[in-house]
């Protein structure tokens, strides 16, 4: 069996198993919230991957080493791919929400088994070399350009489970959430807009205590440190008359101690850490600067820098911050200093996502300052609206 008989398409051949390698290994490493839509279950499935790896890679070998027995030839791609399976999985010990699995192993080393056998087979029965690997071949090709034409064109659904906008727990317009720290006992600030289970509690971390925050006449004082004020489960109440509105709006009443601190620290945020896919929103402070994130699409997020925000220390501020039809605003003590397109919207959100005032969940963006008043709303705020909630300073600091 001479290499003539196979011509060219070796070649394209392993372009396009090239091409096969390269977009499985790729999803192999990246987070599991990133993964391909369900519609493309298929291509991430490890004994499909495994059998067109198995097979394209066997007859490649044929003709490299037309000398070799065929079942010689078979046992090599085979060791190849379940090599390769293997190292994968343990590469995907160290990226989030991924783990090494037996049963991965096992279905790539059945899907490994299937492809050379079938490639054997086909190389056994089918005289014409060339008519065997251009079908093989585009076969593989089609495949791989199916999964892309559909991951293209996919529109997945928002992942929130909230009831739609008609049935919302809460009137669009009335406040969700008003948190007054200078009121607060025992290191619970009660939602004062709301009966339900929306309260802010100081946890001070695994040291206990109170983590850097105190309770004072004015306000929460944070002083940097690991403690963080949290909903007590999630903030699924509050998500979920977000969410289908479409529309956040945070209002916050804070002195900075420290116009220099980094991060950007946490005023507010809905999230689980600082990856991409584990923020919803958080408003912060990036020394004189404010610090805007927005989660807006699946995976990707728009991140937004305001100068010259907070140009001294130990004054308040009163900050809102909004986001409405793709557009991300924030206003400073009444007026509005920031407003950019960032586009699509916020139900990509997750709706299970913790309130995390003074700190991220990971307790590493500590902040250096007071809150005196947060609120949460689900309208858009009028220039009437910024006027007024300005005007109306919360009683630490009158």
């Amino acid at each position: 069996m001479s290499v003539n008989q196979w011509g060219r398409l070796p070649w394209v051949t392993a372009a396009v198993l090239a091409l096969w390698v390269g977009v499985l290994g790729y999803l192999a490493v990246i987070p599991e919230q990133a993964l391909p839509p369900p519609a493309l279950a298929w291509l991430i499935e490890h004994r499909f991957g495994a059998l067109v790896v198995a097979g394209l890679s066997h007859l490649l070998l044929v003709p490299w080493r037309p000398r070799w027995p065929l079942w010689k030839t078979a046992l090599l791609a085979w060791g190849l791919v379940v090599a390769g399976g293997f190292v994968l999985e343990l590469v995907q010990l160290t990226v989030p929400a991924r783990g090494q699995e037996f049963a991965d192993l096992v279905d790539n080393a059945i899907g490994a088994t299937l492809g050379v056998a079938i490639s054997s087979a086909l190389v056994a029965l089918v005289a014409n070399r060339r008519v065997l690997v251009a079908v093989t071949t585009g076969l593989a090709a089609l495949a791989l350009a199916l999964a892309t034409f559909t991951a293209v064109r996919y529109q997945p659904e928002p992942p929130s489970s909230c009831p739609p906008e008609g049935e919302l727990f809460r009137p669009v317009g009335e406040p969700l959430a008003i948190y007054d720290f200078s009121a607060t006992e025992d290191g619970v600030a009660n939602n004062l807009a709301q009966e339900t289970d929306s309260e802010l509690v100081i946890d001070g971390g695994e040291l206990g205590g109170s983590g850097g925050i105190n309770e004072t006449a004015a306000g929460w004082e944070f002083t940097g440190g690991t403690g963080i004020a949290q909903s007590p489960n999630s903030a699924g109440w509050l998500l979920c008359n977000i969410i289908p509105a479409d529309v956040i709006t945070f209002a916050a009443w804070y002195t900075p101690a420290d116009i220099t601190q980094e991060g950007p620290t946490r005023l507010v945020a809905f999230s689980e850490g600082t990856d991409d896919w584990e923020a919803n929103v958080h408003l912060g402070q990036e020394g004189t600067m404010a610090s805007l994130r927005i989660r807006n699409r699946p995976e990707r997020q728009e991140f937004r820098l305001v100068e010259d925000v907070f140009t001294e220390p130990d004054r308040p501020y009163h900050l809102v911050m909004w986001f409405v039809d793709g557009e991300l605003s924030l206003a400073v003590d009444g007026e509005v200093v920031f407003t950019d397109d960032v586009g699509r919207d916020i139900k990509w959100w997750s709706d299970f996502y913790p309130l995390n005032v003074g700190n991220e969940f990971t307790r590493d963006r500590g902040l250096k300052g007071t809150l005196h008043h947060l609120a949460i709303r689900n309208q858009v705020p009028t220039q009437a609206d910024l006027q007024n909630w300005f005007a109306q300073k919360p009683p630490g600091i009158q």
